[in-house]
């Protein structure tokens, strides 16, 4: 390199333009690093069906998330009151499971993430459009539905949400329609979880004899 050239390197004018285009591939690349990795989805628990959205930046060639973790609760509140009144078996104490829902890198077409089975059901709207299903079904049919939660809770805790709809579709019928008394219900769970056990390998724990119709 000749003085000259090393003289108009070190120009101040130079040296400032030399700065900006670096300073403004740096900024670009963390555009690209920000809107390709930040990552946004939903979460469900099998352990007692709570829910919650997350959010997160790492992009794939770093090797640290530089948009920490966000986490914020999205159960709904009959949810709540499931846990509260007992429909839910309690699991253990220790690590809370979550399953993934979906997320903003999933096509929109998709059911990769199969707890998003058991996220979309919960979300149910009853025929007024504005009170969840699942909530009025739960009081009008404590019963019934003293027996379904738990086997859905087992299905979820298994990752075998794909059959949770042999058994809610069963459940929407009898409530939209059909509203079985108790022991013809519980014979239709009966036949269910024989046929989950005898098509697909898994066996459900379900005592019928247990069942009160009082």
């Amino acid at each position: 390199m000749t003085k000259e050239s090393r003289i108009r390197l070190l120009n101040p004018a130079n040296l400032i333009i030399g700065c900006v285009v670096v300073l403004l591939s740096l900024f670009i690349l963390f555009l690209s690093a920000y809107s390709n990795g930040m990552t946004t989805g939903n979460e469900i628990s099998p352990d007692d069906f709570s829910q919650r959205r997350f959010s997160y930046c790492r992009a794939a060639w770093l090797p640290f998330t530089f948009v920490g973790l966000s986490q914020t609760s999205t159960t709904l509140p009959f949810v709540t009151q499931m846990n509260v009144d007992g429909l839910l078996a309690p699991v253990p104490v220790g690590v809370k499971n979550w399953h993934l829902v979906d997320d903003n890198h999933m096509p929109a077409d998709s059911n990769a993430y199969d707890a998003c089975i058991l996220s979309r059901y919960l979300e149910m709207k009853a025929e007024d459009s504005v009170t969840y299903f699942w909530e009025a079904w739960n009081t009008k049919s404590p019963k019934k539905a003293a027996i379904v939660w738990p086997l859905v809770a087992q299905l979820a805790r298994a990752k075998r949400y794909y059959l949770i709809p042999l058994i809610l579709d069963f459940a929407v019928y009898d409530q939209r329609g059909n509203k079985t008394p108790l022991r013809e219900f519980v014979r239709g769970i009966e036949t269910i979880v024989t046929s989950i056990k005898s098509d697909y390998g898994f066996v459900l724990k379900f005592d019928s004899a247990a069942i009160s119709e009082e």
